[in-house]
């Protein structure tokens, strides 16, 4: 047997990110097993820390070796398939072993520790030495059922001293214990004792009357009931349960119950494909039998009818005996997708999203381990789901950059599908209307397949879009959020009794407070952001660390009167308000989607109610399908042009043609309307005419002379601290460091970060251009763990391909 075990310890200084050694005691031989949690000593402190096994074996090379204190699990969580993954991931995206590894597991399953009192039995010796508090305290310590906790024994009377008291006689000591932070759900099923008949007694009818309509229940919907249902049909109490087991009329057992969300299926199935739609699935279908195909996108304009051939591929999967992954970059877009899916495939779907209580993911990561549900939707961290025989992993609207993860470990979820699908042989498919320049460049270049569907699934025409001068409405005195040209579409619509939607980038209600004397404009005292003003709470918000403040009466600096500028979605709103006081209107944004279901519930009313109105920010552009829709308005398009990143016309093209593809989407012809100041931009004219040509065409010359992605790959390396000298000091330090990744990186910075001060942390930015091999990626874990040594103040973490640069 085993004695060593090779360990991820949950460390988060990746410097200390190495694998270590645990002897395994012969006591826990037989449950120690590569993929189990384990509870371990760890440093001089002998801290109790958990840690996964990644393999066994039977010598080690260090000396005084420790012994695993316990095994959390009883059957492994992770395959050796997960371990790949996740050391993949700690080299590609420069994490911990053990960040990675609990990326792929449900918060639910991730341990609370807390410290219990447990006593020993009550000796009147022992108490004839103690005072009469502590022998009181000891004797209600032996009357509980269970070890006390902590902070319950610190809480009890009487003071302090008798609790010491105990303590220091050893006769309570406190040890530490390790749970999930979710626990299983049980369900109490009722049978009919077997080879039971109803008797028909009168009398018994009369004198037990709930027993009676129990079993008669039963007699007629069973022979097997859950106890809840039983309960709620019948008004069945427990001692009338209790009685009729004990007779022998019932037998009663528990089972294992899932906490599954609510979902309603779609009213009908995809049945059939159009002919454009029957060429693209031939081509992915035969894709799913070549063992070469590195991948395919599906490059198909908004409304051309992409989720059927996705429903279509994963049926052929299923059929086979596999599984399929459907990853989506929004949790708005899932209700509508499941709802799809379940009146496609039914309970065999699990559903993966943030928005989800603890016991629901848990309960719905169980049913994919077991194989229950082999067809997966979710967002970015289904990506680890453990599907079983896993064929078909789907990565819609592929290029949306919330697949990409903004915290530790910062992985992008399309390259882990990748990965994925070259570890289990499946086919990726990446679908798109707007493919990401990388990815559309791999496709033309032969490293992927490129599938297409040129048109809309029911031939309808892509809706016309108006580009509004913003500056012509100025000229006019109209200052106000929507403009005098969408003013008169909205109208027109609502006489037809159409529906809208209205899409603008930034909630809150004025983008800003402006001194109108001296151009003062309130920021975070925390972090270098310009304060945001919410009509809701009326209050300046960050949207970076939630600080909020009261409006200033006056400028603080000149006494002047402070004036808004800009607007957010609340502004919208009651401008809309204003303009048509009797029409109901909807707004989407992260203020009014924060309740769980809130999602659902939002988009349901707009389609079940025909809401003339839904004004949103991204969640509103992208996977909704409402045939009702006629027009889109796509408000303050410049911010988008001009944010400060190389990818900024890149996501401005995807957002409007995106969000300009919700109209007109089924028989009722759409339109749309973008207002902005820069009328003649090139991007704007691109996303009205739905050419994504000529967009890539000009994009890819430019990344080519600037040698961007695809042409290279990007690496940012960010240092933050609370003391700016410092952080600049390292930055200085680590730039003369990087000269040994070689020639053939180039070095630019170091750099204030675009948010240069977040949470009182002054943040200084490195980014790295080159072709990083393992080798170099390897090296510069090494210096960041040497800068994690020797500069404790401050912080460093590499991010590769950021979402800002």
């Amino acid at each position: 047997m085993a004695r060593f075990a090779k360990l991820a310890v949950d460390i988060p200084r990746q410097h200390l990110d190495v694998v270590y050694d645990y002897a395994v005691p012969e006591a826990l031989e037989a449950t120690c097993k590569p993929g189990c949690r384990v509870l371990v000593p760890y440093g001089k402190g002998n801290r109790r820390v958990e840690g996964f096994v990644l393999s066994l074996c039977e010598q080690s090379t260090v000396e005084g070796v420790k012994p695993i204190e316990s095994v959390v699990d009883a059957e492994p969580l992770l395959t050796k398939a997960d371990v790949q993954l996740a050391l993949w991931v700690r080299e590609r995206f420069f994490c911990t072993c053990y960040a990675a590894l609990k990326a792929m597991l449900p918060s639910g399953l991730w341990l609370k520790g807390q410290e219990y009192a447990v006593a020993q039995p009550f000796d009147e010796q022992h108490a004839a030495l103690l005072s009469d508090e502590a022998v009181a305290l000891w004797q209600w310590l032996c009357k509980q059922k269970t070890a006390v906790l902590r902070a319950k024994w610190n809480k009890k009377e009487p003071a302090g001293t008798a609790r010491q008291a105990l303590e220091q006689a050893g006769i309570v000591a406190f040890e530490a214990r390790h749970a999930p932070r979710i626990g299983d759900k049980q369900e109490l099923l009722v049978s009919l004792a077997e080879g039971y008949e109803p008797d028909g007694d009168v009398r018994k009818q009369k004198t037990a009357p709930l027993q009676t309509a129990l079993l008669q229940f039963l007699v007629d919907n069973g022979p097997t009931v859950t106890w809840s249902e039983l309960r709620y049909y019948t008004g069945a109490t427990p001692p009338a349960l209790r009685a009729l087991e004990k007779s022998g009329a019932v037998t009663l057992v528990t089972r294992q119950a899932y906490r599954r969300p609510d979902v309603t299926a779609a009213d009908r199935r995809i049945e059939t494909l159009t002919p454009a739609q029957q060429v693209a699935f031939d081509a992915l279908a035969e894709a799913l039998h070549r063992p070469d195909t590195a991948g395919a996108l599906l490059h198909g304009v908004t409304g051309s009818g992409k989720t059927a051939v996705y429903i279509k591929l994963i049926e052929r999967v299923l059929a086979e005996g596999g599984g399929a992954l459907v990853l989506v970059p929004e949790i708005a877009l899932t209700p509508q997708l499941m709802a799809q899916f379940m009146a496609q495939f039914g309970k065999r779907v699990a559903v993966l999203h943030s928005a989800l209580s603890l016991a629901q993911r848990y309960d719905e990561w169980k049913l994919i381990r077991s194989g229950q549900a082999d067809v997966v939707v979710g967002t970015r961290s289904a990506v680890f789901a453990p599907v079983r025989n896993l064929s078909l992993v789907i990565v819609d609207e592929e290029h949306e950059n919330s697949f990409k993860s903004e915290n530790a470990p910062r992985y992008h979820a399309r390259d882990v599908a990748k990965y994925r699908c070259r570890q289990h042989n499946a086919l990726l498919v990446l679908g798109s209307a707007t493919p990401s320049v990388e990815t559309m460049y791999a496709a033309r270049q032969g490293d992927i397949a490129l599938v297409t569907l040129p048109g809309r699934f029911n031939e309808s025409a892509l809706p016309p879009v108006v580009i509004a001068d913003v500056r012509e409405d100025l000229e006019q005195g109209h200052s106000g959020a929507i403009g005098l040209l969408l003013r008169q579409e909205l109208e027109q619509n609502l006489e037809r009794g159409e529906q809208a939607i209205l899409f603008v980038n930034r909630r809150g209600r004025d983008r800003m407070q402006c001194c109108v004397s001296c151009g003062y404009i309130p920021e975070c005292q925390a972090c270098s952001s310009q304060l945001v003003y919410h009509a809701a709470n009326r209050r300046l918000m960050c949207h970076y660390c939630q600080r909020s403040l009261p409006v200033p009466p006056v400028c603080p600096h000149c006494g002047g009167v402070l004036k808004p500028y800009g607007f957010g979605t609340q502004k919208v709103a009651e401008e809309l308000q204003a303009l048509f006081p009797d029409v109901p209107l909807l707004r989407m944004d992260s203020d009014t989607t924060a309740g769980k279901g809130a999602h659902e519930a939002l988009l349901n009313r707009f389609r079940d109610e025909k809401v003339p109105f839904l004004v949103g920010t991204q969640m509103v552009a992208k996977g909704l399908d409402f045939e009702n829709v006629t027009l889109v308005g796509v408000l303050a398009a410049d911010s988008a042009l001009n944010a400060n990143d190389y990818r900024a016309h890149e996501r401005a093209f995807a957002l409007m043609t995106q969000v300009i593809g919700r109209a007109g989407r089924a028989a009722k012809p759409g339109r749309a309307v973008i207002q902005t100041f820069q009328p003649h931009n090139a991007v704007l004219a691109a996303s009205a005419a739905q050419d994504y040509d000529a967009f890539y065409a000009a994009e890819i010359a430019l990344r080519r002379a600037r040698r961007l992605p695809p042409f290279s790959q990007l690496l940012a390396l960010t240092l933050s601290g609370l003391l700016q000298d410092e952080v600049a000091a390292a930055a200085d330090e680590l730039k003369v460091q990087l000269a040994a990744l070689g020639d053939g990186v180039q070095v630019l910075g170091p750099t204030p970060a675009a948010l240069f001060r977040l949470n009182y942390r002054y943040r200084y930015q490195i980014l790295l251009c080159g072709q990083f091999d393992r080798a170099q990626r390897s090296c510069l874990t090494a210096l960041l763990a040497d800068l994690a040594r020797k500069r404790r103040t401050v912080s460093a973490y590499a991010d590769f391909e950021p979402n800002q640069t």
